[in-house]
């Protein structure tokens, strides 16, 4: 495959720096490391809000800085291109590449403020053609669709990280491009695709041009049945974690383990190891039964704080085991349609190390999924259970508390009011209580908004509310954490308040983004439009056709977090309206 020079095929920016208030920033378009070959010539550009800026070179590693004249060695063209709308103007540097300039760092400086200037970009001259192309090290060549993969090459003979590149499919039907720069390891999701196999490019890439070496994967079909036997072993797998995409997490014969995607205020990261255990029957503890099929997510980094979204699957007959075993407590769904059941259904979970209950030392807590986050799967024959969490390990599913707190919370409602969303809920029999935590999420996982201090012990009826002072603009769910004297904590159901709705709006956060996103569009009414991506010339980057209902509608986002650093345009387009946003990937 031929390639373009390092220089155009990123089309990123490489950020914005030495920002003074009330002055938009210089930016540099281009890559964040500029090649080419001896003797050949070299473009930069920059993005500039007025007239008035010096290109500079330095040679010292950023020590010193020389002012470029433009002349017979550097040609500077100022024009009046419209890149984005603070910009006004853009600028071109150009000069023949020369082998005394390798190493080189340049810039754009302000002439009359020296604080605001771009970032310094680096510049290296290559002499010749790469090197013998890269060797994949031990790959593997068959994964399973939903997973992800990591591959590794080897980086020997003095071949630069800059200037390994990484090309592969994804994302459904479309054939496009994720990019990995300057690393010798690339993750990333495997998604359905047009072609079987489908192929994993790694290319050596210089300014005198590019060897490209290759891996051909095949892509094999999910299993719909969970992973696990009854009363064998745990059933592990240990997978990669990609910023802000969902991956479903396999056994080694393609049986899905668990799904997880990263979120919330500190996503998971690195690896996690994913295991499921099937009982011979169902247990019991604190005399409260447990489904036999029960979970440890184990990641590498950060165990106990970590955020995600985590969907753990079940079987039918997993929970007519439990219902058989239950003795008084409450039935867990024995169909689709079992409301009641849904509504029943709450999972304890575990931190630190631990197979069992009675086996963790790190602090327990309950969950009461959302009932609508609770669906049976009819196409799979299996139930699917998605929840937040904060901080990893064991989970188990039940209808009662494993590690009951000592309150009832007969009640939680929320509604708007003047002057933000009111929240209110009414607890009964109060034991040794500490606090409530509101919670809110704004469509990337719950993070804390307040405390209420709780009564500690009472035997009647209390009432308590929050005002969340917010101006009802857009949709926010609500969940509390209860907590006792010895941290022990449960959370309640959610609540969630949509906002009234007069004309199309987006939500991206965070914004600006370094791995994850999330993305929310609001709709007055029921509609189809499309959602498009450019980059601040207008190159159309991505397109999808989408429904809206009305309120909110949260949007998937791998693609978009895929994109390189740099600016870019969001729109979305109905046959009414249109709505544009910039959002920044650092």
């Amino acid at each position: 495959m031929k390639r373009i020079l390092f220089t155009y095929v990123l089309l990123c920016l490489a950020g914005v720096f030495g920002v003074v208030m009330g002055q938009a920033p210089i930016v540099f378009r281009g890559a964040s490391v500029v090649r080419a070959c001896v003797g050949t010539t070299a473009f930069m550009y920059a993005s500039i809000p007025t007239l008035g800026y010096d290109w500079q070179a330095s040679t010292d590693k950023g020590v010193t800085w020389t002012t470029l004249e433009d002349g017979d060695i550097y040609r500077i063209d100022d024009n009046g291109y419209n890149y984005y709308p603070i910009y006004s103007y853009s600028s071109q540097l150009e000069f023949t590449a020369n082998q005394s300039m390798d190493n080189y760092l340049f810039r754009v400086i302000n002439t009359s403020n020296p604080n605001i200037f771009s970032a310094p970009v680096p510049f290296r001259v290559d002499t010749g053609l790469p090197s013998a192309p890269l060797v994949f090290i031990n790959p593997d060549t068959t994964v399973y669709e939903g997973s992800t993969a990591s591959y590794t090459v080897s980086a020997t003979g003095g071949i630069a990280m800059d200037s390994i590149m990484w090309y592969y499919p994804g994302g459904g039907n479309h054939n496009y491009y994720y990019y990995d720069i300057g690393d010798s390891v690339a993750a990333f999701p495997i998604s359905p695709v047009s072609s079987n196999p489908i192929r994993l490019t790694v290319t050596i890439q210089n300014g005198c041009g590019s060897k490209d070496s290759y891996l051909n994967i095949t892509v094999l079909p999910l299993k719909t049945s969970p992973a696990g036997t009854p009363g064998d072993d745990p059933d592990c797998s240990v997978n990669g974690i990609l910023p802000g995409i969902l991956s479903i997490n396999p056994d080694s014969t393609g049986s899905p383990i668990a799904a997880l995607l990263p979120s919330g205020a500190n996503p998971v990261s690195g690896t996690i190891q994913s295991c499921v255990t099937v009982d011979a029957a169902v247990s019991s503890y604190n005399g409260i039964p447990y489904v036999q099929r029960h979970y440890n997510l184990e990641p590498s980094i950060n165990p106990g704080t970590s955020t995600a979204t985590v969907t753990l699957y079940f079987t039918q007959a997993d929970f007519n085991a439990y219902n058989l075993a239950r003795a008084g407590n409450p039935a867990l769904p024995t169909g689709s349609t079992d409301a009641t059941g849904i509504s029943n259904l709450r999972v304890t979970q575990f931190h630190g190390a631990g197979t069992d209950p009675g086996t963790y030392v790190g602090g327990s807590g309950e969950i009461d999924p959302d009932d609508n986050n609770i669906v049976w799967n009819a196409s799979a024959s299996r139930w699917e259970v998605t929840f937040d969490i904060t901080g990893f390990s064991g989970f188990f599913i039940s209808t009662g508390s494993l590690t009951p707190l000592p309150l009832t919370l007969v009640s939680f409602t929320g509604q708007p009011v003047t002057g933000g969303n009111l929240l209110q809920w009414t607890t009964t029999a109060e034991q040794n209580t500490r606090s409530f935590e509101i919670q809110r999420n704004e469509g990337n996982g719950f993070q804390d908004l307040a405390t209420v201090p709780a009564a500690g012990n009472s035997h009647q009826n209390l009432n308590y509310s929050y005002t969340d002072p917010l101006d009802g603009s857009a949709s926010y769910s609500y969940r509390l954490k209860m907590i006792d004297i010895d941290g022990k904590f449960t959370y309640s159901k959610t609540v969630t308040m949509q906002p009234n709705l007069t004309a199309l709006s987006i939500r991206v956060s965070p914004n600006p983004f370094h791995q994850s996103l999330s993305l929310t569009v609001s709709s007055p009414k029921p509609a189809n439009a499309v959602v498009t991506v450019t980059d601040i010339s207008g190159k159309l980057l991505l397109q999808q056709n989408i429904s809206l209902v009305k309120g909110e509608n949260s949007l998937e986002t791998s693609r978009i977090a895929a994109l390189p650093q740099g600016v870019y345009l969001l729109s979305v387009t109905t046959d009414q309206q249109k709505q544009t946003v910039k959002f920044i990937k650092e």
